[in-house]
């Protein structure tokens, strides 16, 4: 059972950490800055926007659909959500709230020297916020 568990827990990392690389790849090309710089390749961006989009919904219709939690056993499933799992998820979420805080102070501080659009600091927030926990997780999983 431990190898299971060592199997689908490595499997759980790599797919939050791809998950996380798509949607950065889905949501950075959709930002305003990103948009003006990525004018001379137009066409690119949003295939690659898309590409993320789609890469991102598979994963998570894996992760979440009900095919990966019903094939597992009661003990493998309460060992791949134990106490130090638990844990490690809290750390990810609060890491997530203090880099979203951190990420809106930086964003007020540049808007006092540059003009930044409501929805652009929006944007960047709410990224920065399902991005970080997962790395974090992912992160804290490893070791």
């Amino acid at each position: 059972m431990t190898d299971k568990v060592e199997k689908l827990s490595k499997m759980r990392r790599i797919m939050l950490m791809m998950s996380a690389a798509s949607f950065l790849t889905w949501q950075v090309p959709m930002m305003d800055k990103s948009e003006r710089l990525a004018e001379t390749t137009a066409g690119w961006a949003g295939l690659v926007s898309v590409a993320g989009f789609a890469v991102w919904i598979l994963i998570l219709v894996y992760l979440v659909g009900p095919w990966s939690r019903l094939s597992l056993k009661r003990d493998v499933n309460a060992a791949l959500n134990d106490e130090l799992v638990r844990a490690n998820r809290g750390r990810a979420y609060t890491v997530g709230y203090i880099a979203m805080m951190l990420t809106a102070a930086t964003v007020f501080a540049l808007a006092l020297f540059e003009p930044v659009k409501g929805i652009e600091a929006a944007h960047l927030v709410l990224v920065v916020g399902v991005v970080a926990p997962m790395f974090c997780f992912a992160a804290l999983e490893r070791s």
